[in-house]
């Protein structure tokens, strides 16, 4: 196992009141991946901007996005990272499940509060992922920790 660290390398643009995956992780066919640990960073400089819904998704399909590269945190650690990540969906990822939802101002950034004693765990080949809604137009980025 592994610990891996993602973060979406541009600035993603979210639509007005769309839902839109801004990053998610698709376990091989075999394995299952963990998610540790999160933060989101939105840009927003306007005080009346209203808050923004963060959702952590399930599910076993994967849409279609930009791929992402995981960054070990073990330099020493020579295998390959075994699952993919991707950030700016253009093809949602399909039934998904929300399994926490958070709202959060958009004028700065957050640690997401995942359950420490309770991992988020993928099924084999499942995905994982996180879908942000803004009532207006906003970008933002989010990073986190997977270990496969």
């Amino acid at each position: 196992m592994s610990l891996w660290a993602i973060t979406t390398s541009a600035d993603v643009s979210l639509s007005a009141a769309t839902a839109k995956t801004v990053l998610g992780f698709k376990a091989p066919s075999n394995a299952v991946i963990t998610l540790r640990n999160a933060h989101i960073n939105f840009e927003s400089v306007t005080a009346s901007d209203a808050v923004a819904l963060i959702e952590l998704v399930k599910g076993s399909a994967d849409g279609t996005g930009t791929s992402e590269t995981p960054i070990n945190y073990n330099g020493a650690h020579t295998a390959s990272c075994s699952f993919t990540a991707k950030h700016t969906y253009t093809v949602e990822p399909s039934s998904l499940t929300v399994i926490k939802a958070w709202q959060y101002p958009v004028q700065g950034s957050a640690d997401i509060p995942l359950p420490f004693f309770v991992p988020i765990t993928s099924a084999a080949g499942g995905f994982i992922g996180f879908r942000v809604t803004t009532p207006q137009a906003q970008s933002c980025r989010i990073s986190a920790d997977v270990e496969d």
